[in-house]
């Protein structure tokens, strides 16, 4: 087994998922050109297509978004076929 640090454990984990099954999608902010916050989707839109691996807005206001907005929405996407990893921002308190 390869030794990894937990961002690339993450990114590694997500790649296999996206190859293994095409409903996987990746939505959050930034996670697609620039690859999260952490770096932890780096690479995966240019490998996946911006159809897979989603750079969104927040679901609500900047200002505040809600952890439970961001479950709302890869709900939403889960009722529609498709099989949604969120990056909810480390920056929201719960």
């Amino acid at each position: 087994m390869a030794r990894m640090n937990m961002v690339q454990a993450l990114n590694s984990a997500m790649d296999v998922m996206l190859e293994r099954d095409p409903r996987v999608v990746i939505l959050g902010e930034d996670v697609g050109f620039f690859g999260g916050v952490f770096r932890v989707t780096d690479g995966l839109q240019r490998k996946y297509g911006e159809h897979r691996v989603l750079d969104t807005r927040s679901p609500r206001a900047a200002s505040s978004p809600q952890p439970s907005a961001w479950a709302s929405t890869a709900s939403s996407r889960s009722r529609k076929s498709s099989l949604p990893i969120t990056s909810i921002p480390a920056s929201i308190r719960w």
